[in-house]
């Protein structure tokens, strides 16, 4: 699922996606976003790859810790 937030305006939105490469970076390069959060997960080291490549931050987060 992605979560896309706009820091300005406070608004989000929701998409289902599959865990495909080649259609997270459509809707990267698409979206555009300034960062890009993920859960600590299988697929964490081509999305890492993937948004290093695009140049985007990403920020990665384990679910079973509490901030």
């Amino acid at each position: 699922m992605f979560c896309f937030y706009n820091t300005a305006t406070n608004e989000y939105s929701t998409a289902l996606a599959a865990t495909d490469r080649g259609y997270f970076e459509s809707v990267l390069k698409s979206h555009q976003p300034d960062s890009v959060v993920v859960e600590a997960c299988g697929p964490i080291g081509w999305v890492s790859d993937l948004c290093g490549k695009l140049n985007l931050k990403i920020i990665v987060c384990s679910t079973h810790e509490v901030v």
